[in-house]
């Protein structure tokens, strides 16, 4: 096996467990480092459940879903950056790295460089954060204005602010 792999773009650590994109490192799990690394050591060739199971889980016994599952988180971070879905899925056979992949190694300095989240996951949250406190602070200004609005016209009008003005009925006369 290889040090490291490159594929359109990508970059896969075997030793430092990590993949990066043009320089940009992207979180995953060690398993999914594990599947992604077997995925593309055997490019452009299927990887069959058991070969998963026989290098990725030796431990025994794994349930379908887990490989599905890593596959299924694979696919979501490759597919950010790739224009194709770079894994494949072959019916009833496995599953193929369909990439171009070219071995590499791996420069001592660059395994251990700290993992940096791209910026573009936590955008949405974010601005909406931002979304909701601008409208937040746009409803206060706007009641604020209207109880303002209130106490002028109320002080033009001669009644005391939170008061209405209610006509009296003469008091009754004593005859």
């Amino acid at each position: 096996m290889a040090l490291a792999y490159d594929f359109d773009g990508f970059r896969l650590d075997v030793p430092g467990r990590h993949l990066s994109y043009r320089g940009s490192r992207i979180k995953l799990t060690a398993k999914a480092v594990a599947v992604l690394a077997l995925l593309a050591e055997r490019a452009p060739e299927v990887v069959s459940r058991a070969e998963f199971e026989a290098v990725v889980w030796p431990e025994g016994f794994i349930e379908p879903a887990n490989l599905t599952q890593t596959i299924y988180m694979l696919r979501k971070a490759l597919g950010r950056h790739a224009t194709l879905p770079p894994i494949e899925t072959v019916n009833g056979r496995g599953y193929r790295l369909a990439a171009t992949v070219v071995p590499g190694s791996v420069p001592a300095a660059a395994s251990h460089a700290p993992a940096i989240e791209p910026s573009h996951r936590f955008g949405w949250p974010i601005a909406a954060t931002l979304a909701a406190v601008v409208l937040a602070l746009v409803m206060l200004v706007g009641a604020e204005r209207t109880a303002a609005d209130r106490s002028a016209a109320d002080r033009q009008a001669g009644t005391p602010s939170g008061s209405t003005t209610h006509p009296q009925a003469a008091p009754a006369q004593r005859l």
